[in-house]
């Protein structure tokens, strides 16, 4: 496994994050 699939794999999950995040504080407010 390279250091390169590790670094895409861990931004696509921190975009998700981001998006669940900005979703539940725009329905929460």
């Amino acid at each position: 496994m390279s250091s390169m699939g590790w670094v895409i794999l861990f931004l696509q999950l921190m975009v998700a994050v981001l998006q669940l995040l900005d979703a539940y504080l725009k329905t929460s407010a």
